[in-house]
């Protein structure tokens, strides 16, 4: 059993080196991303090179994989930090867990990338 999240990652053309310098190195990193992922859709939005993946009922746990990415997460919110207006719309991160507000989002690029909870009735 376990906690499950969704987890939707996109990846631009211009962040892609950064992302395979990080993610590409570690083994755990490319199965979970090229591999083990619910969607993979290379030219994301049209724009060629930007890859999103996305994992459904992922258990978001730390493992050699998951740390990858948000190594990578970090990497880029560094540089968005130090230059917005050339790295903080080259990526996006969207997190939902199963309960109710266990919800991040990193990046401001693709905005398209929400959480939306609403009520079917």
């Amino acid at each position: 059993m376990g906690y499950r999240s969704e987890a939707v990652l996109v990846v631009s053309k211009k962040a892609m080196p950064h992302f395979m310098a990080i993610v590409g190195t570690v083994p755990d990193g490319l199965s979970l991303c090229f591999q083990d992922h619910s969607l993979m859709e290379q030219d994301y939005n049209d724009e060629e090179g930007t890859i999103l993946f996305h994992w459904s009922g992922i258990k978001w746990y730390p493992d050699a994989g998951i740390e990858a990415i948000e190594s990578f997460l970090l990497k880029m919110a560094d540089l968005a930090h130090d230059d917005y207006d050339e790295w903080g719309e080259t990526y996006r991160f969207v997190i939902m867990g199963e309960d109710p507000g266990d919800e991040d989002a990193e990046g401001y690029g693709y905005p398209e990338v929400h959480i939306s909870r609403t009520i079917n009735f």
